[in-house]
């Protein structure tokens, strides 16, 4: 085992919050029954926080988000069934529920106690609905988009951003800025033999801007007993906020205006 990987940071709440989206994913032994009749039990469970519901769906559908399809397809190359269940707005969370996963994603994380609150209710009622053996992955994933004009930076060069680990190629000045047509930069770290992270960092265009993608999947991939889930999923999150702090220059740290925070 080594030392978890970077350094200590302060933990913080970002004012102006470039996290676009958090997916949490817990893999299991195949549970036929999830996908053998229509899961009313779970539904009625879960159902104060996700009323709204999608029908039993093939992987294929396209209606699906695209982060979620590919944990599907990463389950089987062929079809799979799902049911999908979703917050009021039909839009800030949902739960997707296969035999063999559920992966809890919102695209309106505001702090980690609220989400951990959140998706403990789905996963408590997996446990007691269709009692899995046990988690053979559990994964933790924070994707940021720096996007500069939204933080009055329009002006500065990446590196005045994101440090040198993070840019990657980008780092340095041998090549025309101007000529690069694609950027990605994937780094895997492994610090235990059950913990380790996929770091990607990318150039994207949103809204006709060149943006910054900051993306950390934390997972484990070792057997995870039943009711200690949780105890990962804190562990991921305490990292991640690290994780990101190491990525960032002080100069975009203090654009993004941090709130200290108390844990609770």
């Amino acid at each position: 085992m080594t030392e978890a990987p970077f350094p200590d940071a302060q933990r913080v709440i970002y004012e102006q919050n470039p996290l676009f989206e958090v997916i949490c994913q817990l893999r299991f032994p195949p549970i036929l029954k999830v996908q053998a009749s229509t899961p009313a039990d779970y539904q009625d469970r879960i159902r104060y926080l996700f009323p709204e519901i999608q029908e039993q769906r093939s992987a294929f559908d396209s209606d699906i988000p695209e982060e979620l399809l590919r944990l599907l397809h990463a389950s089987s190359p062929d079809p799979v069934q799902y049911h999908r269940f979703l917050s009021e707005d039909r839009a800030s969370w949902s739960v997707t529920l296969a035999r063999d996963f559920i992966a809890i994603a919102t695209v309106s994380y505001t702090r980690w106690e609220q989400f951990r609150d959140k998706v403990t209710v789905p996963i408590l009622a997996l446990e007691s609905v269709y009692e899995p053996s046990f988690y053979r992955r559990i994964g933790l994933r924070y994707r940021d988009r720096i996007k500069r004009s939204s933080l009055g930076l329009s002006n500065c060069d990446w590196g005045e951003l994101i440090k040198p680990a993070a840019l990657g190629g980008l780092a340095g000045k041998e090549l025309n800025r101007h000529s690069i047509m694609e950027f990605t930069h994937r780094i895997r770290l492994r610090w235990s033999e059950e913990d380790a992270v996929l770091m990607q960092c990318a150039l994207e265009q949103s809204d006709d801007e060149e943006c910054f993608l900051i993306d950390f999947d934390f997972y484990s991939d070792s057997r995870t007993p039943i009711g200690s889930a949780m105890d990962t999923l804190n562990r991921f999150n305490r990292l991640a906020g690290r994780a990101f702090r190491w990525c960032i220059t002080d100069k975009l740290h203090n654009k993004l205006n941090p709130k200290p925070v108390e844990t609770t």
